[in-house]
């Protein structure tokens, strides 16, 4: 069974306050654009292994249990006792630059073990188990342009389509890390919520 998670680009990102437990909370649009991994499983008939992990594509550092595809199937193997897996990652969204690759590919697993092995999970439940791997996952399981708060967690949705424009992405060879990024942050509220501003005409 094959699936492909899409990536994501934040129109407006306003961080707001830190929090005591060293999160930031924060203020952001997602929205889904059409830049896309290649995610693939069959059952695994060999060996005594639960799952097995091939990737390709754009290079990913670390090992395969700290894949999010791993730590999604390894959480609902806890509850349901899953087959054995075999799985097939192929990279395309590009790595360090806020597009949520990580984060798509965790949550497009849940939804396709679901689908996979007939769970029976609503979205509301997948998306309690995609927070479980990430702030931004349980984004992907509804995909659809999303209004952020909280760490990334808390959404409502929002009427907003740009299927008349062209979005064009440019990702420098610069791979700059999420955490190290909001560390250098000043929090502050703005005047206008994105709430508002996505209400004005775009020009």
């Amino acid at each position: 069974m094959l699936t492909f998670p899409n990536a994501k680009i934040n129109l407006g990102l306003n961080i707001t306050e830190k929090r005591p437990d060293g999160y930031h909370n924060l203020e952001t649009i997602f929205y889904p654009i059409p830049v896309e991994d290649a995610l693939e499983i069959n059952i695994l008939n060999e060996g005594n292994t639960k799952f097995r992990l091939h990737q390709a594509g754009l290079e990913i550092a670390g090992e395969a249990e700290n894949n999010l595809v791993v730590k999604a199937y390894k959480l609902l193997d806890a509850e349901f006792n899953l087959p054995p897996v075999d799985i097939h990652l192929f990279k395309r969204i590009p790595l360090g630059a806020g597009l949520g690759g990580g984060s798509a590919d965790g949550a497009f697993m849940l939804k396709l073990l679901n689908e996979k092995f007939g769970l029976g999970l609503t979205d509301e439940a997948l998306e309690d188990y995609a927070a479980k791997l990430g702030a931004d996952c349980a984004f992907f399981i509804k995909n659809r342009p999303t209004y952020a708060e909280g760490i990334g967690n808390i959404f409502s949705p929002v009427t907003l389509s740009l299927e008349r424009y062209q979005v064009w992405l440019v990702k420098p060879d610069v791979f700059v890390s999420t955490k190290d990024a909001f560390a250098k942050i000043k929090p502050h509220r703005p005047a206008l919520s994105l709430k508002q501003v996505i209400e004005l005409p775009i020009e």
